[in-house]
């Protein structure tokens, strides 16, 4: 459903449980899909190191932008 976490599950390389990882903050121009490149919000880059990485090769857009989420409990129950 939008905006929950999914569930995860190990990747596979042969017998052995794997993780696969990425970046999630930057995307290869050529891979823009004619989506505008945006800036880092405040909250995510505020010593703004991501946005001296951005270089003529990668750039940060929509799909790359990283949403934090908390548990809180109320009621005894965690929502």
């Amino acid at each position: 459903m939008q905006g929950e976490l999914e569930a995860w599950t190990p990747g596979r390389f042969g017998q052995f449980n794997t993780i696969d990882i990425s970046n999630r903050y930057f995307t290869r121009r050529g891979d823009m899909n004619g989506e505008a490149p945006i800036q880092f919000s405040r909250a995510v880059d505020p010593e703004n190191i991501l946005t001296k990485a951005l270089s003529n090769d990668f750039v940060h857009i929509q799909e790359n932008v990283v949403e934090y989420y908390e548990a809180v409990e109320k009621d005894n129950r965690i929502k």
